[in-house]
Protein backbone atom coordinates (compact mmCIF):
# COMPACT_ATOMS: atom_id res chain seq x y z
CA UNK A 1 0.00 0.00 0.00
CA UNK A 2 1.21 3.31 -1.10
CA UNK A 3 0.70 5.20 2.19
CA UNK A 4 2.94 8.61 0.56
CA UNK A 5 -0.33 9.80 -1.40
CA UNK A 6 -2.41 10.54 2.10
CA UNK A 7 -1.34 13.45 4.10
CA UNK A 8 0.36 13.13 7.63
CA UNK A 9 -2.14 14.96 9.54
CA UNK A 10 -4.50 12.02 7.74
CA UNK A 11 -2.40 9.14 8.46
CA UNK A 12 -2.04 10.12 12.15
CA UNK A 13 -5.99 9.97 12.28
CA UNK A 14 -6.27 6.57 11.04
CA UNK A 15 -3.41 5.41 13.01
CA UNK A 16 -5.17 6.86 16.29
CA UNK A 17 -8.48 5.89 14.94
CA UNK A 18 -10.45 8.66 14.69
CA UNK A 19 -11.80 8.24 11.35
CA UNK A 20 -14.37 11.15 11.59
CA UNK A 21 -11.32 13.71 11.56
CA UNK A 22 -9.82 12.28 8.55
CA UNK A 23 -10.87 14.30 5.18
CA UNK A 24 -12.36 13.10 2.69
CA UNK A 25 -9.49 13.39 0.29
CA UNK A 26 -7.71 11.24 2.67
CA UNK A 27 -10.64 8.16 2.68
CA UNK A 28 -11.26 8.13 -0.90
CA UNK A 29 -7.53 7.67 -0.99
CA UNK A 30 -7.86 4.92 1.85
CA UNK A 31 -10.55 2.93 -0.25
CA UNK A 32 -8.51 3.36 -3.55
CA UNK A 33 -5.71 1.71 -1.69
CA UNK A 34 -7.43 -0.90 -0.06
CA UNK A 35 -9.35 -2.10 -3.20
CA UNK A 36 -5.92 -2.64 -5.31
CA UNK A 37 -4.14 -4.27 -2.23
CA UNK A 38 -3.39 -7.79 -3.83
CA UNK A 39 -3.43 -10.42 -0.98
CA UNK A 40 -0.42 -12.80 -0.95
CA UNK A 41 -1.04 -16.06 -2.95
CA UNK A 42 -0.67 -18.59 -0.67
CA UNK A 43 2.12 -21.25 -1.34
CA UNK A 44 0.86 -24.89 -2.68
CA UNK A 45 1.68 -27.77 0.21
CA UNK A 46 4.49 -30.38 -1.07
CA UNK A 47 3.24 -33.95 -1.53
CA UNK A 48 4.38 -34.54 2.23
CA UNK A 49 2.64 -31.50 3.39
CA UNK A 50 -0.15 -32.66 2.04
CA UNK A 51 0.51 -36.20 3.41
CA UNK A 52 0.71 -35.44 6.70
CA UNK A 53 -2.09 -33.31 6.63
CA UNK A 54 -4.26 -35.99 5.36
CA UNK A 55 -3.49 -38.04 8.49
CA UNK A 56 -4.33 -35.35 10.33
CA UNK A 57 -7.62 -34.72 9.17
CA UNK A 58 -8.27 -38.83 9.49
CA UNK A 59 -6.74 -39.18 12.71
CA UNK A 60 -9.49 -36.06 13.30
CA UNK A 61 -12.40 -37.66 12.40
CA UNK A 62 -11.34 -41.82 14.59
CA UNK A 63 -10.37 -39.53 17.85
CA UNK A 64 -13.39 -38.97 18.89
CA UNK A 65 -14.95 -42.62 18.15
CA UNK A 66 -11.80 -44.51 19.45
CA UNK A 67 -12.09 -42.13 22.48
CA UNK A 68 -15.25 -42.72 23.08
CA UNK A 69 -15.16 -46.61 22.68
CA UNK A 70 -11.91 -47.18 24.96
CA UNK A 71 -13.70 -44.87 27.82
CA UNK A 72 -16.48 -47.30 27.04
CA UNK A 73 -14.90 -50.44 27.22
CA UNK A 74 -13.32 -49.65 30.56
CA UNK A 75 -16.21 -48.86 32.13
CA UNK A 76 -18.51 -51.06 30.52
CA UNK A 77 -16.84 -53.97 28.44
CA UNK A 78 -17.98 -54.93 24.90
CA UNK A 79 -21.44 -52.86 25.42
CA UNK A 80 -20.12 -49.87 27.16
CA UNK A 81 -17.66 -49.99 23.85
CA UNK A 82 -20.71 -49.45 21.75
CA UNK A 83 -22.16 -46.92 23.52
CA UNK A 84 -19.38 -44.74 23.83
CA UNK A 85 -18.84 -45.03 20.13
CA UNK A 86 -21.91 -43.66 19.49
CA UNK A 87 -22.04 -41.34 22.51
CA UNK A 88 -21.28 -37.65 20.51
CA UNK A 89 -23.43 -38.65 17.72
CA UNK A 90 -26.22 -39.03 20.11
CA UNK A 91 -25.41 -36.45 22.65
CA UNK A 92 -25.17 -33.93 19.57
CA UNK A 93 -28.60 -35.27 18.52
CA UNK A 94 -30.13 -34.74 21.80
CA UNK A 95 -28.30 -31.13 22.14
CA UNK A 96 -30.24 -29.85 18.71
CA UNK A 97 -33.03 -31.39 19.46
CA UNK A 98 -33.39 -29.74 23.17
CA UNK A 99 -31.89 -26.14 21.46
CA UNK A 100 -35.10 -25.89 19.10
CA UNK A 101 -37.32 -25.50 22.13
CA UNK A 102 -34.95 -23.96 24.37
CA UNK A 103 -34.88 -20.47 24.83
CA UNK A 104 -32.15 -18.07 23.76
CA UNK A 105 -30.43 -17.43 27.28
CA UNK A 106 -30.57 -21.42 28.32
CA UNK A 107 -29.29 -23.25 24.17
CA UNK A 108 -26.75 -26.10 25.59
CA UNK A 109 -23.18 -25.60 23.82
CA UNK A 110 -22.79 -28.22 21.07
CA UNK A 111 -20.87 -31.29 22.53
CA UNK A 112 -19.75 -31.82 18.61
CA UNK A 113 -18.23 -27.84 18.77
CA UNK A 114 -16.42 -28.73 21.83
CA UNK A 115 -14.91 -31.67 20.62
CA UNK A 116 -14.15 -29.72 17.43
CA UNK A 117 -12.31 -27.21 19.11
CA UNK A 118 -10.32 -29.47 21.75
CA UNK A 119 -9.10 -31.40 18.66
CA UNK A 120 -7.78 -27.92 17.09
CA UNK A 121 -6.22 -26.85 20.02
CA UNK A 122 -4.14 -30.57 20.10
CA UNK A 123 -2.78 -29.01 17.09
CA UNK A 124 -5.15 -31.48 14.79
CA UNK A 125 -5.94 -29.80 11.35
CA UNK A 126 -9.01 -27.90 10.66
CA UNK A 127 -10.77 -29.31 7.34
CA UNK A 128 -11.08 -25.94 4.67
CA UNK A 129 -12.36 -27.25 2.43
CA UNK A 130 -15.15 -29.74 1.59
CA UNK A 131 -12.38 -32.90 -0.02
CA UNK A 132 -10.82 -32.41 3.41
CA UNK A 133 -14.20 -32.79 5.59
CA UNK A 134 -15.00 -35.84 3.23
CA UNK A 135 -11.48 -36.88 4.13
CA UNK A 136 -12.67 -36.68 8.38
CA UNK A 137 -15.74 -38.32 7.50
CA UNK A 138 -14.42 -41.27 6.68
CA UNK A 139 -12.01 -41.20 9.36
CA UNK A 140 -15.06 -41.25 11.42
CA UNK A 141 -16.26 -43.71 9.56
CA UNK A 142 -13.74 -46.53 9.63
CA UNK A 143 -12.73 -45.66 13.68
CA UNK A 144 -16.97 -46.26 14.32
CA UNK A 145 -16.93 -48.97 11.80
CA UNK A 146 -14.00 -50.56 13.73
CA UNK A 147 -14.91 -49.92 16.82
CA UNK A 148 -18.79 -51.19 16.58
CA UNK A 149 -17.91 -54.42 14.59
CA UNK A 150 -15.33 -55.29 17.23
CA UNK A 151 -17.88 -55.40 20.18
CA UNK A 152 -21.32 -56.65 18.37
CA UNK A 153 -20.49 -60.13 18.01
CA UNK A 154 -19.99 -60.08 21.85
CA UNK A 155 -22.97 -59.00 22.24
CA UNK A 156 -24.82 -61.38 19.71
CA UNK A 157 -23.26 -63.80 22.29
CA UNK A 158 -23.91 -61.72 26.04
CA UNK A 159 -26.97 -59.75 25.63
CA UNK A 160 -29.66 -60.60 28.12
CA UNK A 161 -32.47 -61.00 25.65
CA UNK A 162 -33.20 -62.58 22.86
CA UNK A 163 -34.16 -59.59 20.92
CA UNK A 164 -30.76 -58.26 21.72
CA UNK A 165 -28.88 -61.00 20.45
CA UNK A 166 -30.25 -60.70 17.23
CA UNK A 167 -30.45 -57.21 16.82
CA UNK A 168 -26.73 -57.22 17.45
CA UNK A 169 -26.15 -59.94 15.41
CA UNK A 170 -28.06 -58.38 12.63
CA UNK A 171 -25.49 -55.53 12.35
CA UNK A 172 -22.49 -57.65 12.70
CA UNK A 173 -22.69 -59.37 10.04
CA UNK A 174 -21.01 -59.15 6.90
CA UNK A 175 -17.93 -57.30 8.96
CA UNK A 176 -15.39 -56.85 5.69
CA UNK A 177 -18.13 -55.46 3.76
CA UNK A 178 -19.36 -53.17 6.21
CA UNK A 179 -15.83 -52.04 6.69
CA UNK A 180 -15.48 -51.60 2.65
CA UNK A 181 -18.49 -49.53 2.13
CA UNK A 182 -17.97 -47.68 5.82
CA UNK A 183 -15.30 -44.66 4.16
CA UNK A 184 -16.49 -44.06 0.60
CA UNK A 185 -20.18 -43.98 1.47
CA UNK A 186 -19.37 -41.49 4.31
CA UNK A 187 -17.27 -38.91 2.03
CA UNK A 188 -20.39 -39.21 -0.58
CA UNK A 189 -22.47 -38.37 1.61
CA UNK A 190 -20.71 -35.26 2.84
CA UNK A 191 -19.64 -34.08 -0.41
CA UNK A 192 -23.77 -34.45 -1.88
CA UNK A 193 -25.01 -33.13 1.76
CA UNK A 194 -22.82 -30.15 1.51
CA UNK A 195 -24.65 -29.08 -1.60
CA UNK A 196 -28.10 -30.77 -1.76
CA UNK A 197 -29.03 -31.02 1.96
CA UNK A 198 -28.30 -33.47 4.32
CA UNK A 199 -31.31 -35.85 3.04
CA UNK A 200 -30.04 -35.70 0.13
CA UNK A 201 -27.03 -36.77 1.61
CA UNK A 202 -27.97 -39.65 3.34
CA UNK A 203 -29.22 -41.08 -0.04
CA UNK A 204 -26.18 -40.09 -1.45
CA UNK A 205 -24.33 -42.57 1.12
CA UNK A 206 -26.63 -45.12 0.74
CA UNK A 207 -26.37 -45.49 -2.80
CA UNK A 208 -22.70 -45.24 -2.44
CA UNK A 209 -23.11 -48.75 -0.19
CA UNK A 210 -25.32 -50.61 -2.53
CA UNK A 211 -22.76 -52.21 -4.57
CA UNK A 212 -20.80 -53.48 -1.35
CA UNK A 213 -24.00 -55.54 -0.67
CA UNK A 214 -24.42 -57.34 -3.80
CA UNK A 215 -24.98 -60.84 -4.25
CA UNK A 216 -25.63 -61.16 -0.44
CA UNK A 217 -28.59 -63.66 0.38
CA UNK A 218 -30.28 -64.40 3.40
CA UNK A 219 -28.93 -66.95 5.87
CA UNK A 220 -30.59 -68.91 8.58
CA UNK A 221 -29.13 -67.38 12.18
CA UNK A 222 -30.01 -70.56 14.09
CA UNK A 223 -29.21 -73.75 12.96
CA UNK A 224 -32.56 -75.66 12.74
CA UNK A 225 -32.12 -79.02 13.91
CA UNK A 226 -33.87 -82.30 12.55
CA UNK A 227 -36.04 -84.60 14.56
CA UNK A 228 -32.93 -87.22 14.51
CA UNK A 229 -30.56 -84.78 15.91
CA UNK A 230 -32.95 -83.68 18.69
CA UNK A 231 -33.40 -87.21 19.87
CA UNK A 232 -29.79 -88.37 19.74
CA UNK A 233 -28.72 -85.36 21.39
CA UNK A 234 -30.85 -85.68 24.54
CA UNK A 235 -29.61 -89.59 24.03
CA UNK A 236 -26.31 -88.86 24.89
CA UNK A 237 -27.66 -86.50 27.66
CA UNK A 238 -29.77 -89.52 28.83
CA UNK A 239 -26.82 -91.86 28.60
CA UNK A 240 -24.96 -88.81 30.80
CA UNK A 241 -27.31 -88.80 33.52
CA UNK A 242 -27.43 -92.32 33.58
CA UNK A 243 -24.31 -93.28 33.94
CA UNK A 244 -23.91 -90.34 36.46
CA UNK A 245 -25.99 -92.50 38.70
CA UNK A 246 -29.33 -90.61 38.15
CA UNK A 247 -32.30 -93.07 38.99
CA UNK A 248 -36.35 -92.96 39.81
CA UNK A 249 -37.16 -93.75 43.44
CA UNK A 250 -38.27 -96.65 43.75
CA UNK A 251 -41.80 -95.33 45.32
CA UNK A 252 -42.46 -92.67 42.33
CA UNK A 253 -41.82 -95.67 39.83
CA UNK A 254 -44.04 -98.18 41.09
CA UNK A 255 -46.77 -95.43 41.68
CA UNK A 256 -46.72 -94.55 38.30
CA UNK A 257 -46.04 -98.48 36.83
CA UNK A 258 -49.24 -99.46 39.07
CA UNK A 259 -51.39 -96.45 38.11
CA UNK A 260 -50.55 -96.87 34.18
CA UNK A 261 -51.41 -101.12 34.54
CA UNK A 262 -54.55 -100.24 36.01
CA UNK A 263 -56.25 -98.47 33.73
CA UNK A 264 -54.77 -99.88 30.43
CA UNK A 265 -56.60 -102.75 31.88
CA UNK A 266 -59.51 -101.11 32.78
CA UNK A 267 -59.36 -99.95 29.49
CA UNK A 268 -59.32 -103.28 27.37
CA UNK A 269 -55.90 -104.70 27.29
CA UNK A 270 -56.58 -108.73 27.51
CA UNK A 271 -53.83 -111.30 27.07
CA UNK A 272 -55.51 -112.99 24.48
CA UNK A 273 -56.88 -109.57 22.87
CA UNK A 274 -53.75 -107.94 23.25
CA UNK A 275 -51.19 -110.58 24.40
CA UNK A 276 -48.30 -108.04 23.30
CA UNK A 277 -49.60 -104.93 25.25
CA UNK A 278 -50.00 -107.21 28.05
CA UNK A 279 -46.52 -108.60 27.90
CA UNK A 280 -45.31 -104.63 28.17
CA UNK A 281 -47.56 -104.29 30.73
CA UNK A 282 -46.27 -106.95 33.05
CA UNK A 283 -42.71 -106.35 31.99
CA UNK A 284 -43.60 -102.95 33.69
CA UNK A 285 -45.08 -104.38 37.16
CA UNK A 286 -41.98 -106.19 37.59
CA UNK A 287 -39.58 -103.74 37.27
CA UNK A 288 -41.13 -101.64 39.86
CA UNK A 289 -39.44 -103.63 42.44
CA UNK A 290 -36.57 -101.60 42.66
CA UNK A 291 -35.30 -98.24 41.45
CA UNK A 292 -35.05 -97.96 37.66
CA UNK A 293 -32.40 -95.81 35.53
CA UNK A 294 -33.00 -93.95 32.54
CA UNK A 295 -31.68 -96.62 30.26
CA UNK A 296 -33.93 -99.21 31.91
CA UNK A 297 -36.72 -97.25 31.06
CA UNK A 298 -35.78 -96.96 27.68
CA UNK A 299 -35.58 -100.56 27.50
CA UNK A 300 -39.35 -100.74 28.35
CA UNK A 301 -40.16 -98.12 26.27
CA UNK A 302 -38.95 -100.27 23.37
CA UNK A 303 -41.09 -103.41 24.43
CA UNK A 304 -44.31 -100.92 23.86
CA UNK A 305 -43.00 -100.49 20.56
CA UNK A 306 -42.97 -103.92 19.55
CA UNK A 307 -47.01 -104.13 20.54
CA UNK A 308 -47.02 -100.52 19.16
CA UNK A 309 -46.06 -102.08 15.49
CA UNK A 310 -48.12 -105.08 16.02
CA UNK A 311 -50.27 -106.23 13.26
CA UNK A 312 -53.32 -106.28 16.17
CA UNK A 313 -55.27 -103.43 16.10
CA UNK A 314 -55.59 -103.33 19.98
CA UNK A 315 -51.88 -104.23 20.38
CA UNK A 316 -51.41 -101.10 18.60
CA UNK A 317 -53.83 -99.22 20.34
CA UNK A 318 -52.78 -99.58 23.85
CA UNK A 319 -48.95 -99.99 22.97
CA UNK A 320 -49.52 -96.37 21.93
CA UNK A 321 -50.89 -95.56 24.96
CA UNK A 322 -48.24 -97.31 26.99
CA UNK A 323 -45.24 -95.19 25.31
CA UNK A 324 -46.91 -91.74 25.85
CA UNK A 325 -47.29 -92.69 29.34
CA UNK A 326 -43.98 -93.56 29.52
CA UNK A 327 -42.66 -90.13 27.64
CA UNK A 328 -45.45 -88.47 30.07
CA UNK A 329 -43.67 -89.78 32.96
CA UNK A 330 -40.15 -88.95 32.15
CA UNK A 331 -41.02 -85.49 30.48
CA UNK A 332 -43.30 -84.26 33.74
CA UNK A 333 -41.14 -86.21 36.58
CA UNK A 334 -40.14 -83.88 39.11
CA UNK A 335 -36.74 -83.18 41.53
CA UNK A 336 -37.36 -85.05 44.14
CA UNK A 337 -38.92 -88.18 42.11
CA UNK A 338 -34.92 -88.53 41.15
CA UNK A 339 -32.15 -90.44 43.06
CA UNK A 340 -29.48 -87.42 42.63
CA UNK A 341 -26.03 -88.15 42.45
CA UNK A 342 -24.22 -85.78 40.10
CA UNK A 343 -25.54 -82.50 40.04
CA UNK A 344 -24.37 -81.60 36.54
CA UNK A 345 -26.27 -84.77 36.08
CA UNK A 346 -29.83 -83.38 36.47
CA UNK A 347 -29.12 -80.11 34.24
CA UNK A 348 -28.34 -83.02 32.01
CA UNK A 349 -31.45 -84.94 32.56
CA UNK A 350 -33.46 -81.24 32.23
CA UNK A 351 -31.80 -80.64 28.99
CA UNK A 352 -32.39 -83.94 27.85
CA UNK A 353 -36.17 -83.78 28.23
CA UNK A 354 -36.52 -80.67 26.68
CA UNK A 355 -35.14 -81.84 23.74
CA UNK A 356 -36.55 -85.36 23.28
CA UNK A 357 -40.30 -83.28 24.13
CA UNK A 358 -38.83 -81.05 20.59
CA UNK A 359 -38.33 -83.98 19.35
CA UNK A 360 -41.84 -85.51 19.88
CA UNK A 361 -43.58 -82.04 18.33
CA UNK A 362 -41.61 -82.19 15.73
CA UNK A 363 -42.10 -85.63 15.01
CA UNK A 364 -46.12 -85.33 15.24
CA UNK A 365 -45.70 -82.07 12.66
CA UNK A 366 -43.86 -84.56 10.30
CA UNK A 367 -46.50 -87.06 10.29
CA UNK A 368 -48.76 -85.14 9.93
CA UNK A 369 -47.23 -83.15 6.85
CA UNK A 370 -46.82 -86.82 5.40
CA UNK A 371 -50.33 -87.77 5.61
CA UNK A 372 -51.35 -84.29 3.93
CA UNK A 373 -49.15 -84.77 0.84
CA UNK A 374 -50.52 -88.13 0.97
CA UNK A 375 -53.66 -87.24 0.39
CA UNK A 376 -52.78 -84.05 -2.26
CA UNK A 377 -51.47 -86.67 -4.20
CA UNK A 378 -54.19 -89.16 -4.16
CA UNK A 379 -57.44 -86.82 -4.01
CA UNK A 380 -57.29 -84.45 -6.99
CA UNK A 381 -60.75 -83.28 -6.22
CA UNK A 382 -58.96 -81.16 -3.29
CA UNK A 383 -57.55 -78.17 -3.69
CA UNK A 384 -54.60 -79.90 -3.70
CA UNK A 385 -51.08 -79.54 -1.00
CA UNK A 386 -52.68 -76.26 0.73
CA UNK A 387 -56.18 -77.65 1.77
CA UNK A 388 -54.61 -81.24 2.79
CA UNK A 389 -52.26 -79.42 5.10
CA UNK A 390 -54.72 -77.08 6.32
CA UNK A 391 -57.20 -79.85 7.31
CA UNK A 392 -54.40 -81.74 9.25
CA UNK A 393 -53.21 -79.03 10.72
CA UNK A 394 -57.01 -78.19 11.96
CA UNK A 395 -57.53 -82.04 12.92
CA UNK A 396 -54.66 -80.91 14.86
CA UNK A 397 -55.71 -77.86 16.66
CA UNK A 398 -58.75 -79.36 17.62
CA UNK A 399 -57.62 -82.80 19.46
CA UNK A 400 -57.16 -81.73 22.70
CA UNK A 401 -55.24 -84.79 23.82
CA UNK A 402 -52.07 -83.78 21.15
CA UNK A 403 -52.30 -80.62 21.89
CA UNK A 404 -51.48 -80.82 25.49
CA UNK A 405 -48.01 -81.92 24.73
CA UNK A 406 -47.69 -78.29 23.17
CA UNK A 407 -47.19 -74.93 25.01
CA UNK A 408 -49.66 -72.20 25.35
CA UNK A 409 -47.29 -70.36 22.21
CA UNK A 410 -46.77 -73.29 20.38
CA UNK A 411 -50.90 -74.10 20.19
CA UNK A 412 -51.36 -70.99 18.95
CA UNK A 413 -48.86 -70.76 16.30
CA UNK A 414 -50.55 -74.58 15.35
CA UNK A 415 -54.08 -72.63 15.21
CA UNK A 416 -52.70 -70.13 12.93
CA UNK A 417 -51.25 -72.16 10.33
CA UNK A 418 -54.35 -73.77 10.43
CA UNK A 419 -56.41 -70.32 9.82
CA UNK A 420 -54.10 -69.45 7.27
CA UNK A 421 -52.94 -65.76 6.55
CA UNK A 422 -55.20 -63.49 4.94
CA UNK A 423 -53.56 -63.37 2.13
CA UNK A 424 -52.89 -67.11 1.88
CA UNK A 425 -57.01 -67.41 1.97
CA UNK A 426 -57.37 -64.37 -0.58
CA UNK A 427 -55.41 -66.68 -2.73
CA UNK A 428 -56.88 -69.93 -1.72
CA UNK A 429 -60.46 -68.21 -2.45
CA UNK A 430 -59.44 -67.12 -6.26
CA UNK A 431 -58.08 -71.03 -6.70
CA UNK A 432 -61.14 -71.85 -6.54
CA UNK A 433 -61.26 -70.87 -10.05
CA UNK A 434 -58.92 -73.71 -10.46
CA UNK A 435 -59.11 -76.15 -13.52
CA UNK A 436 -59.84 -78.85 -11.54
CA UNK A 437 -63.37 -77.16 -11.71
CA UNK A 438 -65.46 -77.16 -14.90
CA UNK A 439 -67.98 -74.42 -13.48
CA UNK A 440 -65.86 -71.54 -13.70
CA UNK A 441 -64.65 -72.80 -17.38
CA UNK A 442 -68.41 -73.60 -18.52
CA UNK A 443 -69.01 -70.06 -17.10
CA UNK A 444 -66.30 -68.66 -18.34
CA UNK A 445 -67.16 -69.97 -22.17
CA UNK A 446 -70.67 -69.16 -21.76
CA UNK A 447 -69.82 -65.31 -21.07
CA UNK A 448 -67.14 -65.31 -23.78
CA UNK A 449 -70.12 -66.55 -26.22
CA UNK A 450 -72.55 -64.00 -24.58
CA UNK A 451 -70.12 -61.06 -25.49
CA UNK A 452 -67.75 -61.23 -27.98
CA UNK A 453 -69.32 -64.26 -30.10
CA UNK A 454 -68.78 -68.28 -30.53
CA UNK A 455 -65.23 -67.67 -31.46
CA UNK A 456 -63.92 -66.39 -28.30
CA UNK A 457 -66.02 -68.70 -25.81
CA UNK A 458 -62.75 -71.50 -25.76
CA UNK A 459 -60.83 -68.42 -25.32
CA UNK A 460 -62.39 -66.78 -22.40
CA UNK A 461 -63.21 -70.28 -21.04
CA UNK A 462 -59.52 -70.33 -19.95
CA UNK A 463 -59.11 -67.21 -18.31
CA UNK A 464 -60.25 -67.91 -14.85
CA UNK A 465 -58.84 -71.21 -15.10
CA UNK A 466 -55.19 -69.28 -15.56
CA UNK A 467 -56.08 -66.93 -12.78
CA UNK A 468 -57.17 -69.53 -10.52
CA UNK A 469 -53.74 -72.34 -11.18
CA UNK A 470 -51.86 -69.07 -9.98
CA UNK A 471 -53.82 -68.17 -7.43
CA UNK A 472 -53.35 -71.88 -6.01
CA UNK A 473 -50.02 -72.02 -6.64
CA UNK A 474 -49.84 -68.76 -4.47
CA UNK A 475 -51.69 -70.08 -1.75
CA UNK A 476 -49.91 -73.42 -1.56
CA UNK A 477 -46.76 -71.27 -1.13
CA UNK A 478 -48.22 -69.27 1.55
CA UNK A 479 -49.04 -72.17 3.35
CA UNK A 480 -46.11 -74.06 2.91
CA UNK A 481 -44.13 -71.04 4.54
CA UNK A 482 -46.26 -70.78 7.20
CA UNK A 483 -46.12 -74.31 8.28
CA UNK A 484 -42.25 -74.54 8.05
CA UNK A 485 -42.26 -71.42 10.12
CA UNK A 486 -43.91 -73.65 12.85
CA UNK A 487 -41.65 -76.36 12.08
CA UNK A 488 -38.57 -74.24 12.39
CA UNK A 489 -40.06 -72.89 16.22
CA UNK A 490 -40.74 -76.23 17.33
CA UNK A 491 -37.40 -78.23 16.56
CA UNK A 492 -36.00 -74.62 18.00
CA UNK A 493 -38.50 -74.27 20.96
CA UNK A 494 -38.53 -70.64 20.58
CA UNK A 495 -39.24 -68.23 17.51
CA UNK A 496 -36.65 -68.53 14.96
CA UNK A 497 -34.73 -65.07 14.80
CA UNK A 498 -34.92 -63.13 11.42
CA UNK A 499 -32.63 -64.80 8.73
CA UNK A 500 -29.46 -62.54 8.16
CA UNK A 501 -28.55 -60.97 4.75
CA UNK A 502 -25.93 -58.46 5.76
CA UNK A 503 -27.38 -56.22 3.12
CA UNK A 504 -29.07 -53.88 5.41
CA UNK A 505 -25.94 -52.73 7.62
CA UNK A 506 -23.43 -52.66 4.65
CA UNK A 507 -25.66 -50.20 3.24
CA UNK A 508 -26.20 -47.97 6.11
CA UNK A 509 -22.96 -48.36 7.17
CA UNK A 510 -21.36 -45.00 6.22
CA UNK A 511 -24.66 -43.14 7.78
CA UNK A 512 -24.10 -45.51 10.88
CA UNK A 513 -20.68 -44.22 11.48
CA UNK A 514 -19.67 -41.19 9.96
CA UNK A 515 -19.52 -37.85 11.81
CA UNK A 516 -20.05 -34.89 9.73
CA UNK A 517 -17.48 -32.15 10.27
CA UNK A 518 -17.77 -28.54 10.55
CA UNK A 519 -16.04 -25.50 9.30
CA UNK A 520 -14.52 -22.96 11.82
CA UNK A 521 -17.55 -20.53 11.15
CA UNK A 522 -19.95 -23.19 12.32
CA UNK A 523 -18.03 -23.77 15.06
CA UNK A 524 -18.20 -20.61 16.29
CA UNK A 525 -21.88 -20.53 16.05
CA UNK A 526 -21.99 -24.05 17.07
CA UNK A 527 -20.47 -22.68 21.19
CA UNK A 528 -22.88 -20.03 20.86
CA UNK A 529 -25.64 -22.71 21.44
CA UNK A 530 -27.50 -21.82 17.56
Amino acid sequence: MDLSKISTKDLEYINSGQFDKVSTAGLEELAKQQETTVAPTPQPRTAGEEFVRGAGLTARGVAPVATGAGLGFMVGGPPGALAGSLALPLAEIGTQAANVILPQQYQIPSPAGAVENLLTQLGLPVPETTRERMIQSAGGALGGTAAQLTTLPSIAKTATTEVGRGIAGQMAAQPSRQFAAAAPSAMVSQSVGEDYGPVAGMLAGTAASLPFAAGLKPREVDVIPTTEELKATAGKLYKFADDSGVSFKKNAFQSFATKTAAELRKEGVDPTLAPKAEAALKRLEDSATQPITLSELDRLRRIALIAAMSETAADRNFGSQLIQRIDDFIEKASPNQFRVQDPKAIDALKEARQLWKQGKKTQILEKLFDVAELRAETNFTQAGMEQALRSRLTNLAVNEKLMRSFSKTEQEAIRDAARGGSLQNFFRYVGKLAPTSVIPAAGGFYMGQQIFGPEAGAITATIPAAAGAISRNLATSQGLQRYSELEKMLRLGRQPRTPVSGAAPVVTRGLISSQEPVTQEELNLLNLGR
